[in-house]
């Protein structure tokens, strides 16, 4: 006998039309990653050695990969 989800009988419970792109998750990622780490690049590259610039771009994705996917859950 296989249980079936609780939401079974609910009425306009389908999961799979429930999930939908999170907008708000789109504007956050779309504003933080198309703009403010280019701002930052630029910003690192015109005040900085080319090298040094470098240097600091990678010590932030560095850190960046040490987060948990679900650091802010």
């Amino acid at each position: 006998m296989s249980q079936q989800p609780f939401t079974n009988d609910f009425p306009r419970a389908d999961i799979f039309q429930m999930i939908s792109p999170d907008i708000l998750h789109q504007l956050v990622k779309g504003a933080f990653k198309d703009h403010l780490v280019t701002w930052v690049e630029k910003y690192l590259r015109l005040t900085h050695r080319k090298r040094k610039a470098q240097k600091i771009m990678d010590d932030i994705d560095r850190r960046f990969a040490t987060i948990s996917p679900r650091a802010w859950i």
